[in-house]
């Protein structure tokens, strides 16, 4: 494998294709398709460092044909049997994956819907857990892979990902209409007298109804990650009209995904939309009432009270609330009534109880009173908020509530509720916790600082200088 290696750089990308060709048709069958898979990860990696984007392009179909059979194929049922592992060492550990990895970092970009269908044809004939985890897993080293190609600039990007999730999105739930039957016994009846031992109850019940297509929500899913990444990397322009153009179409598609019954999907989904919604899109200002009553129901049904909220559920409450917050903070277009401020204002009261979601009750907190909004419950949450900043034992969270309370003094037209906030810190100074009483005080020098010089005068009561 070395010297073939050395052989093919010398040669050249040119001559790539022909090297493959001849190992596939030598290397046909048993144990060959193992090393078959292996050598050609090795050839890719070792020629890596020569090769150019586009150069695998004459390749392609090749490296499909035999990655699919590797991991898809009598190898990948091979590598089960213990037996076999251990007497052929190139099946312990399949390189297949890698060699995704790779010539997805030097396919051109029309080449890699191709590429992909592979694996998607697979999970469509055999929809199993197995199959959808190396699929999952195909896909994610192909998505590193279009990381590091640089053909994918910022429009091949976005045509390559619209055009797979408008694909996708129609198949997402295409049987949730179909309707259970209840299969019914043809026995006939008798009477409950006649035997001793009953009979056995005829068999039947709901037959199972498949939700959606399993390809399609693991494309889906690949194609929002992918899309977030980029975002997240900051890959497109918000200043260039031709990005702001070419990003308009996916508000419908992010809004539609949202309403998917695949929680990885919604999650990646409002993840997007963290970004999205801070761009000028003309879309947004008729899909916002749209995505954020979805935001609403993912979070009612996801977020409430007594909720178990961990893995996959936990991600998409976290994703939907940091949506939710972007939202509200950033997009002042839409006006939030007051029952779903009401709301909002439920979830924060009940996260910043709990440790595991004080990363997202906070901003979502900061940013409703960033816009100024009001109802009356706000009053009893920040009075809340200003006893946790005395009585929590963590630091950040103490700092996040100082910080919180003084925007809601500043900001808000108090009137002689003032002095019941400033009464509070005023009370705790001999608070029996030291933290808590540096937190008072932390907080007192503050407002001496910040408010103004003729509002200051006013809230403080004359009883406090005696």
């Amino acid at each position: 494998r070395e010297t073939l290696v050395k052989m093919a750089t010398i040669l050249g990308s040119r001559y790539l294709q022909y090297v493959i060709k001849e190992m596939k048709e030598l290397l046909t069958r048993g144990y060959q398709l193992h090393v078959l898979a292996f050598s050609l990860h090795s050839l890719l990696k070792g020629v890596s460092p020569v090769l150019k984007e586009g150069d695998l392009d004459s390749c392609m179909q090749l490296i499909s044909m035999i990655v699919k059979e590797d991991l898809f194929g009598l190898p990948a049922e091979e590598r089960e049997i213990g037996e076999l592992v251990a007497k052929i060492p190139e099946s312990k550990t399949p390189r297949s994956l890698n060699t995704y990895e790779i010539a997805a970092q030097f396919l051109s970009p029309h080449l890699l819907p191709d590429l992909l269908s592979v694996s998607k044809q697979v999970l469509e004939e055999k929809q199993n857990a197995r199959v959808a985890r190396v699929v999952e897993e195909v896909f994610r080293r192909v998505g590193q892979g279009i990381m590091r190609n640089s053909l994918f600039t910022a429009p091949a990007l976005l045509v390559f990902v619209h055009g797979l999730v408008r694909e996708s999105i129609p198949l997402l739930a295409s049987n949730t209409g179909v309707t259970t039957t209840l299969v019914q016994s043809s026995a006939p009846p008798q009477r409950s007298n006649i035997y001793l031992i009953p009979p056995a109850p005829a068999r039947g019940g709901h037959k199972p109804v498949s939700r959606g297509n399993m390809a399609a929500h693991i494309v889906t899913e690949f194609a929002l990650h992918l899309f977030q990444m980029n975002l997240k990397h900051n890959k497109f322009d918000s200043s260039s009209e031709q990005h702001l153009g070419m990003l308009d179409p996916f508000v419908s598609l992010l809004s539609q995904s949202l309403s998917s019954q695949d929680i990885k999907v919604t999650s990646r989904a409002a993840l997007c939309l963290v970004w999205v919604v801070r761009m000028p899109l003309p879309s947004l200002v008729t899909q916002i009432g749209s995505i954020a009553t979805s935001l609403f129901d993912i979070l009612r049904r996801y977020a409430r009270a007594g909720a178990a909220v961990v893995g996959n559920n936990r991600e998409l409450v976290v994703a939907a609330f940091k949506a939710m917050t972007v939202v509200v903070r950033d997009f002042p277009q839409y006006e939030v009534e007051e029952e779903e401020l009401r709301h909002l204002l439920t979830f924060v009261e009940e996260d910043i109880m709990d440790y595991r979601r004080h990363s997202t009750a906070f901003p979502l907190l900061k940013a409703i009173l960033g816009r100024k909004l009001i109802v009356k419950e706000l009053y009893e949450v920040m009075q809340k908020v200003a006893q946790l900043s005395i009585t929590s034992d963590s630091d950040g969270v103490r700092s996040q509530c100082r910080q919180a309370v003084l925007q809601f003094l500043l900001d808000y037209p108090l009137g002689k509720k003032l002095q019941t906030y400033l009464e509070l810190y005023i009370k705790n100074l001999g608070y029996e916790e030291q933290s808590g009483r540096e937190s008072v005080i932390e907080f007192l020098v503050i407002v001496f600082k910040k408010f103004p010089e003729a509002k200051s005068c006013t809230c403080w009561p004359r009883r406090w200088w005696r």
